[in-house]
């Protein structure tokens, strides 16, 4: 088992405000105790919030100086996301719903269940007897609920932790030999990966910029899939789930844990000295390559394994460069990266009176153009071929080539078809009027549930 530092003693007390860590590169609040409270009336504001947020009254949240957490109270029918693990026995009580950096409102886990755990467990509480510097919630299954096998599963924080350690005790309290399966389950990740014994998430969106990487702190050795408990036996073991503003900040915060890592930072500029926040980042960790976003100015700063450290840049519409570094375990690196100019498409959307309009412009390619990839099929603002605007001037970064650009607002207005060639490092623009073709005087157009 590696050996935590312990955070600096500090008594319970709760926290003031504090404003999200955001990058590493952030300034970072002041420490503060490490807190557990079960949610009531008076204290659905300190919930975490985010896209995947779902923690309610009876609840508890842990939370320290740098992340916050929602662990689901003991309730009857009680589900992540309303319908995780849909049938008999689907209900989680006791597990991890909500992990966040701290104020940033940016949850994207669904739910993390500590060895698959589901379907009732005797009692969810604040540990009261956690040490000093430290807070802790615990959920039980009794032998008595759980067939003969004791589970504990412990969520304990630290000052200064970006994740929570999970610590789970299995006592075998029946006659006969028990066999465990040492499997966790988190969901609703479209990318995951492991590098090494590091399990990785990323975000719905990569542009949410948040990333997920847990790793099991065994004793000694590899984890093994299962342990066999005789009669009266017990076993105990921990693991630590962090999140950070990308998969590949997260797995550096577990690297850390680890023992001494390389520091790598720096930025990704583009030719006119501006930041390119947009790039995707990918660096090797155990021989994969994980994902990785700059900030909002473009600055970025993860922990890697020391060595050689050759980093990528990507973005639609720019080629991809690489830098290398050298950097010592323990010591700190920087690392420019500079990439070209972006080709793009400029829109100018109007109706008929000359206002700017609404509308989804969808890039088809034309002859030799490979099909254009803008993100994830369920956002807005880069979405498969298509980019959704609520204004009907904007840009959207694609690569080089041929395209029939086709531009809607729905079935009542016309549309606008056009081929263009997008040069490397160029831009075209588009720009036309969608005229109203079906007059609806006295009546109300919606549509409820869309799967554009």
């Amino acid at each position: 088992m590696i050996a935590i530092p312990p955070g600096a003693p500090a008594a319970r007390i709760p926290l003031a405000a504090i404003a999200s860590a955001g990058c590493l590169l952030m300034p970072f609040p002041a420490a503060a105790a490490p807190e557990a409270f079960e949610v009531d009336l008076a204290r659905v504001g300190d919930l975490p919030g985010g896209k995947e947020a779902d923690g309610i009254i009876g609840d508890f949240v842990l939370r320290n100086d740098f992340v916050e957490a929602v662990i689901a109270q003991d309730a009857p029918r009680r589900k992540a996301n309303m319908g995780t693990f849909w049938g008999a026995g689907g209900t989680t009580q006791g597990c991890l719903y909500d992990l966040t950096e701290r104020g940033s409102d940016n949850d994207q886990l669904t739910i993390f269940s500590p060895l698959g755990l589901r379907g009732g467990v005797s009692y969810v509480r604040i540990d009261e007897a956690a040490p000093e510097g430290e807070a802790a919630v615990e959920t039980v299954v009794t032998a008595a609920r759980g067939g003969g096998l004791y589970q504990r599963h412990r969520y304990s924080l630290r000052d200064g932790w970006r994740g929570v350690l999970i610590a789970t005790t299995l006592r075998n309290e029946t006659a006969g030999e028990r066999t465990v399966r040492l499997r966790d389950t988190w969901t609703n990740f479209d990318r995951t990966g492991s590098a090494g014994d590091i399990q990785w998430a990323d975000s719905i969106d990569p542009a949410d910029k948040c990333g997920y990487a847990y790793r099991w702190e065994w004793r000694e050795g590899a984890k093994p899939p299962e342990v066999v408990l005789a009669p009266g036996e017990e076993v105990a073991f921990e693991r630590f789930l962090a999140v950070a503003g990308s998969p590949l900040e997260a797995v550096g915060v577990l690297l850390g844990r680890q023992g001494p890592a390389a520091t790598v930072r720096g930025s990704v500029g583009g030719p006119d000295g501006g930041a390119v926040a947009t790039a995707t980042l990918t660096a090797a960790v155990a021989g994969t390559q994980v994902p990785g976003y700059p900030g909002g100015d473009g600055r970025f700063e993860f922990q890697l394994p020391p060595g050689r450290v050759e980093m990528r840049a990507a973005d639609i519409g720019r080629d991809a460069v690489t830098g290398a570094i050298d950097v010592a375990a323990g010591a700190e690196g920087t690392l420019e990266l500079e990439m070209g100019a972006a080709s793009a498409v400029t829109f100018d959307i109007r109706g008929e009176g000359g206002e700017t309009l609404p509308c989804k412009a969808q890039f088809l390619a034309l002859g030799d153009t490979p099909a254009v990839d803008l993100g994830p099929k369920n956002r807005a603002h880069g979405c498969a071929d298509q980019f959704h605007s609520e204004r009907g001037q904007f840009r959207v970064q694609v690569p080089p080539g041929r395209y029939r650009v086709v531009v809607t607002r729905g079935m009542e207005y016309s549309h606008l078809a056009e081929e263009v060639e997008v040069p490397a490092g160029g831009e075209v623009q588009v720009a036309g009027v969608l005229r109203r073709m079906v007059d609806t005087s006295g009546w109300l157009a919606t549509d409820y549930h869309n799967h554009s």
